[in-house]
């Protein structure tokens, strides 16, 4: 067994630009506007983050929930990290 970097066979040596950056195109015009909204009100949640919460809020979840879940996330990505050297 070979000892490796932990990288999967099919990842090209391309960089890809971190989850919160790339932007799928929105499938519907409500999508679009949810976006272009969380946009302007600056959220902090990438597009992708964003639909995992619609779909979460369409399955029924409280959003009171869902904020107390997602919020400390969104606090901690504001901190520098206390361990980087």
């Amino acid at each position: 067994m070979s000892q490796g970097t932990g990288r999967g066979k099919n990842q090209d040596s391309k960089s890809k630009a971190p989850p919160e950056t790339q932007t799928a195109p929105p499938t519907s015009p409500l999508q679009a506007a949810l976006q272009g909204i969380s946009l302007l009100i600056n959220t902090g949640l990438s597009p992708t983050e964003l639909d995992l919460c619609i779909e979460l809020l369409k399955a029924e979840v409280h959003p009171k929930a869902l904020v107390d879940v997602v919020w400390p996330f969104l606090e901690a990505r504001k901190k520098p990290d206390r361990y980087d050297f």
